[in-house]
């Protein structure tokens, strides 16, 4: 079946959604495991870069934050260049043609930055426009397809699903004041005057916790 398109944006057909939820739902499985193979040092090396390190432990109390500490840690912490999702490759390789495999290669594929809701399609997605690469691309996620309005403005991990993109699934709200005040100077910083090639995953790691730092504080404080 092809794609329907709207704006000159495929969206996605019924077949695209179905494999959607298989994804997402192996994905889920798939982070508990990865979550427990961070180490404890890593895990608190993470925890002070976003902020969360407090009293010797740490903070993920209040909603939601627990979900984006280690979707963090998942995506964006590496012991020697490696990811927990690469040395999880390496030492523990589900099957070559399981949809695990296939799951985990999507993953690598992942990478941090600013999205803005230009359209919805019910009980599909959003077209977004990347504020960091400059295009356009449609996010299959059912929630946000019936939740966001156009003009809100998320950061978080994206990544390709065939024509398609999906988030990791732990992406944050930011209110268009930090937006403006502080999160687009992160973004001209990190960008330099290069708008086509992807930030290199050190750099990038720092960008996001920069960026998840500042939203999770003008929270606290808003």
């Amino acid at each position: 079946m092809l794609p329907h398109t709207e704006n000159n944006i495929a969206t996605p057909t019924p077949n695209d959604m179905d494999h959607y939820r298989l994804v997402r739902e192996i994905a889920s499985e798939l982070n508990s495991v990865l979550a427990g193979k961070i180490p404890r040092s890593g895990l608190k090396e993470c925890a002070k870069k976003l902020g969360l390190w407090k009293h010797g432990g740490i903070d993920v109390a209040e909603d939601g934050r627990v979900d984006v500490f280690f979707d963090y840690c998942i995506h964006q912490f590496r012991i020697n260049n490696a990811s927990v999702i690469e040395r999880h490759l390496l030492m523990s390789p589900p099957v070559v043609d399981s949809i695990e495999f296939s799951i985990l290669q999507t993953m690598l594929k992942s990478y941090y930055s600013i999205y803005t809701v230009i359209g919805t399609v019910k009980n599909k997605g959003i077209r977004a426009l990347d504020l960091m690469y400059q295009r356009e691309m449609f996010i299959i996620d059912i929630s946000m397809s019936n939740t966001a309005r156009l003009g809100l403005v998320f950061a978080g991990n994206i990544m390709p699903l065939n024509e398609f993109y999906i988030t990791s699934g732990a992406s944050l709200p930011i209110p268009h004041e930090l937006l403006e005040n502080k999160l687009l100077t992160l973004v001209d910083d990190a960008m330099g005057n290069n708008l086509d090639a992807m930030l290199p995953k050190s750099k990038e790691a720092f960008f996001a916790a920069q960026v998840i730092k500042e939203i999770l504080k003008y929270n606290i404080w808003s």
